[in-house]
C-alpha cells in the first residue's frame, strides 16, 4: 500500500532515475521504471549503525557517496 502523501508523485515518475537515501524504504515504482540507488552508507555499515533496520528490506546501493556531515 502506497501512503497517500506519495501517490501524487507516481503520476510524475517514468523512465529511469536515481533515488538517494532509500536504504530500507525505497519509493514504490510504477511498472516500466528503473532506478539506481545511492546512499552515504553501504548497507552493511547502515545496519551496523542502525540495528533497528531490517536488512532484508534494504535496497543495494550502487555507490556510497561521501557525506559532508561530520567531516
Amino acid at each position: 500500500m502506497i501512503p497517500a502523501h506519495r501517490q501524487p508523485a507516481l503520476a510524475l515518475i517514468h523512465g529511469a532515475g536515481l533515488e538517494v537515501g532509500a536504504l530500507h524504504e525505497p519509493f514504490p515504482l510504477p511498472p516500466g521504471t528503473t532506478v539506481t540507488y545511492a546512499d552515504s552508507l553501504k548497507v552493511d555499515e547502515a545496519v551496523r549503525l542502525f540495528p533497528e533496520i531490517d536488512e532484508s528490506k534494504t535496497v543495494p546501493s550502487h555507490s556510497a557517496m561521501k557525506s559532508g556531515i561530520g567531516g
